[in-house]
This record gives structure tokens, C-alpha cells and sequence, in this order.
């Protein structure tokens, strides 16, 4: 079953070089996370392959209206907005310096990630250059979080690179950049989109959209014939209403929480991650052995399927939390929990979970934040601006049925069940 992705191991650790995730969960097919009990860490391998906003273009999509649903709504303050696996915002620096919580990563990733450092490529055009290195840290003109010990090799590679292709340039270091500042250097030089690095994942950024009102956020499903039908094929942020005439490419959204949110980047710097509004938090718990630990513990049933208890004060959470894991350690039981803070990822996944279109709209610091499930899991998402005629963007959309998706699921769910068969046989 998903999680709230605030735990030791769910971080996501990125290779400088060739863009290697390590640490992603293995998608399972939507609906076997139930099933399935507790999806554990594998390594698996991904190659960016997108680094720069409007290189191809293709023809946008169109849905009748009947078919359209309305997902929620967001606010862009300054025009600008962030498509990102809010899942993972207890990585997101804000406006400070990136700095991962050893309690969250462990003390060695910990330990690495924070003694990272950031450079800037300067010389001849220096935004050219660092997409033309095909590194996985490279954004524009800046390489982010590279480790303090590969820290020569590193540059000497973006130069290297860079020179390949006929780019004179060198690389300084400069003092660790905030995420916020990230969205807001990377988009003077990409208005039209850029993927924005923040611990390992990356998001979305993209700049000209309608400031300061409330943005339609509408999606479609896969088509009726589809075996699967009904997950989301695209979600959009609705710009204007004039019709769409071409999609440029902006980039790719890195999902490992199953979840997404379109939010303005002030919004996320003002997110709370770990601090209840209320004071309370729920506590829950699933596996092998959860129903008798339940049945001994007086453990009821939550929303989403799984034992526990909720609106827990902070001291009885604990006491709970102290009891799960005596019972897992001492008598070797077989179950996992999740402790959950009613802090604002909780607001908004209790909130869509509840919904038809698993979606939900929260106000975070004066600004309209929409998340919503991607329905395909984990993965990572293509996001295309779909254009008028004379170059107006129409609506910004995450393409999360992709053909590449759709791909990726019928091969899963292939092995999943062969593994099931032989299993059983």
C-alpha cells in the first residue's frame, strides 16, 4: 500500500553521470497495493532523455467534454508553477540551503547528500553547454549535488562534455542553492519549463501562466476500450480556452509516492511536513500479521483499508508507536507502520482519497495546491505545453498514460502474473 514517503530509505539517490535511480520501488500494477503488502527498494535503471523545454513538438490530444473531468484548482501568484510527487516534499528545501534529516535518510545518505556541492558553467553559452552534457545533474548552467568527493571529476566531466560539443567553458563551485531559488534561476533561463533537481528526484518547473486566479485542473481518462480505462490518461492545468494546435516537450516528472501536485513554488516553500495543524496524527498498520495484532492491540479500521487508530494525541502516538514496534521486534511479527502527522500532505491525501477523481485542492499559505494520484503508481511522467495557433499556452499537462506507461504496465503486470502462476503451481 502507499505510504506517506516520510520514512528512512524512501529517498530517492541519483547518479551524477548517467541519471542511474537508486532506491525506486518496483511498480506494481495500481490495483494490487493492497495486496500486496510492503513494496520494498530495488535498484532501477533510468536515462533522461529529455533536458531541454520545446525541442519536439507534436499534435496535443483532444477529449469530448462528456469525457473531460474537473480535478480541482490552482493558483500560480507569480505565473509561475511546480508539478511534483508531493509524497517527497519532506526532501524540498525551500528558500534554505538543501539539507537532508538523517532520520529520514539515514545518516550516511545524510551525511553525503549535506556535504554536496553545487557549480555554475560559465563561458560560452553556458545553458547550451550544460544540456549538451547529457548529465543527470546538469540543469542549464548549473550542476547540482554533486558529492564532495567526486567533486574534480565531476567538473572535469562537464567540461569535457561540454568541449565535445563545442562549448568552451569552465565550471566554479557556488554556495549551495535553496530549491525555491533553483525553480527561479532555472526558469530566467527556460520560462517555457525545466526540470528542477531536489534531492535525488526532480520536478517540473514552468513559468506564463495566468497570475493571481484560480486555474481549472481537468484530466481525462484512457479510452473506453482500454483495459485501462479507468486510470488517468492526462491531467492538465487549464490556461485558456482556446483550442490547442501543438505540444512542445518540457520534460519529465520523477514519481515514487504514486502522487502528484500542482502547486505554486511558495506553496511548497510554506508546506508543512511532520508538524500536525491539529496537534494529532493517525497511526496505522498492515501485513501478514496485522489482524492479529489488531484483535490483541484494539486496533480498528482506517480509511483506506489498514488497522490502527486515529486523531491520536501526540503522546498516545507515541505509546502506540513504542507498542508496534516491541511487538515486531520481540515476538517477530511480520507487519509494517506508518506514523501520520495531520500536517498538510495528510490534509490533502485524506482529502483525495476520499474523491472520485482521487484529487483534492488544499489552500496552502494563500495559494491553491491540487494534488491528485497518478492511478499508474511510480514512474516517471512526460509534461507537455500544449500551444494556440500564435504560440498561447493553452494548458500544461502530465501525460501519465504515455504509450511508454502503458508499455511498462503490461510487461509488469505480465510477470507479475506469470510469478503468481508458478507460485501457485
Amino acid at each position: 500500500m502507499p505510504n506517506s514517503g516520510r520514512w528512512p530509505g524512501r529517498v530517492i539517490m541519483v547518479s551524477v553521470r548517467e541519471g542511474t535511480a537508486i532506491g525506486l520501488k518496483l511498480p506494481l500494477p495500481h490495483d494490487t497495493w493492497r495486496s500486496a503488502g510492503p513494496v520494498y527498494l530495488v535498484p532501477m535503471m533510468f536515462r533522461r532523455t529529455r533536458q531541454d523545454a520545446g525541442a519536439a513538438t507534436s499534435r496535443p490530444p483532444s477529449w469530448p467534454t462528456s469525457q473531460v473531468e474537473e480535478l480541482g484548482a490552482v493558483t500560480a501568484q507569480r505565473g509561475e508553477l511546480v508539478l511534483i510527487d508531493f509524497g517527497l516534499l519532506f526532501l524540498w528545501s525551500g528558500e534554505s540551503e538543501p539539507a537532508l534529516d538523517p532520520d529520514h535518510v539515514g545518516e550516511q545518505v545524510a551525511t553525503r547528500a549535506n556535504s554536496a556541492i553545487d557549480f555554475q558553467i560559465l563561458g560560452e553559452h553556458p545553458v547550451s553547454a550544460g544540456r549538451s552534457t547529457g548529465l543527470a545533474a546538469a540543469a542549464g548552467r548549473y550542476v547540482f549535488d554533486i558529492p564532495a568527493g567526486e567533486a574534480d571529476e565531476i567538473g572535469d566531466l562537464v567540461v569535457s562534455r561540454a568541449r565535445e560539443h563545442g562549448f568552451d567553458v569552465r565550471v566554479e563551485p557556488i554556495a549551495r542553492m535553496p530549491h525555491r531559488t533553483r525553480v527561479a534561476r532555472l526558469l530566467d533561463d527556460s520560462p517555457d519549463g525545466a526540470e528542477v533537481r531536489f534531492g535525488g528526484p526532480w520536478a517540473i518547473a514552468v513559468r506564463g501562466l495566468p497570475a493571481g486566479r484560480p486555474l481549472r485542473v481537468r484530466g481525462a481518462r484512457m479510452p473506453a476500450d482500454s483495459p485501462y480505462h479507468a486510470r488517468w490518461q492526462s491531467v492538465w492545468v487549464e490556461t485558456s480556452e482556446r483550442p490547442p494546435d501543438r505540444s512542445e516537450d518540457v520534460g519529465y516528472v520523477l514519481v515514487d509516492e504514486a502522487r502528484l501536485a500542482f502547486a505554486d513554488p511558495d506553496a511548497l516553500t510554506a508546506w508543512r511536513t511532520g508538524e500536525p495543524t491539529d496537534g494529532l496524527a493517525d497511526l496505522a498498520f498492515w501485513g501478514r500479521d496485522a489482524d492479529v495484532l489488531a484483535g490483541r492491540l484494539g486496533a480498528g479500521v482506517l480509511s483506506d483499508g489498514s488497522h490502527g487508530w486515529a486523531d491520536l494525541s501526540a503522546a498516545d502516538a507515541v505509546q502506540r508507536t513504542r507498542e508496534l514496534a516491541h511487538a515486531r521486534q520481540s515476538e517477530d511479527l511480520r507487519f509494517a507502520f506508518d506514523f501520520r502527522p495531520h500536517d498538510d500532505h495528510y490534509r490533502l491525501i485524506t482529502m483525495a482519497r476520499s474523491a472520485p477523481t482521487e484529487s483534492a485542492s488544499v489552500e496552502i499559505a494563500g495559494n491553491l495546491v491540487c494534488g491528485f494520484f497518478t492511478t499508474w503508481g511510480d514512474g516517471a511522467f512526460p509534461v507537455r505545453r500544449d500551444l494556440a495557433a500564435d504560440g498561447t499556452l493553452c494548458r500544461l499537462r502530465v501525460e501519465v498514460g504515455a504509450p511508454e506507461i502503458v508499455e511498462r504496465q503490461r510487461n509488469l503486470e505480465d510477470r507479475w502474473f506469470k510469478a503468481s502462476a508458478a507460485t501457485d503451481g
